[in-house]
């Protein structure tokens, strides 16, 4: 075992990768394929509430905050040098066929404020982990 993580935290986080995040997956192909009818039939702002929830429940699964889109966690993640945030970034805004939207998303995260306050200068926003 590595040193500093208990088994439960390991158990846990075995969970939220291999189980999870599938399921999150599957829930979010159905609310897109429930979003698409309801864009079809003029519900567009339902559309677009449906898939804010989504994006910020698929966020807090993964580790982000809850207040934030995924989209924009990851272009925040992407701007403090994750080199998997990239991968990520460029994946949504593929699905969403709209370049840049990650950064904008975190644009407008920030004029909102919904992103927690920053730790220290040079890490990541967010509230600083339970001691």
């Amino acid at each position: 075992m590595r040193s500093g993580y208990s088994a439960s935290d390991l158990a846990f986080e075995a969970f939220r990768r291999l189980i999870l995040a599938p399921l999150l997956c599957a829930g979010g192909i159905l609310v897109a394929a429930v979003g698409l009818f309801a864009i079809m039939f003029g519900r567009r702002r339902y559309a677009g509430a449906v898939g804010s929830a989504l994006s910020r429940s698929l966020n807090a699964a993964t580790g982000g905050d809850e207040r934030a889109t995924f989209s924009a966690w990851s272009a925040l993640l992407r701007e403090r040098g994750s080199r998997a945030a990239g991968l990520r970034t460029r994946l949504v805004d593929a699905v969403n066929l709209e370049p840049g939207h990650c950064t904008r998303a975190l644009a407008s995260h920030r004029e909102r404020g919904l992103l927690p306050p920053s730790r220290a200068p040079g890490t990541l926003e967010g509230p600083p982990p339970p001691a």
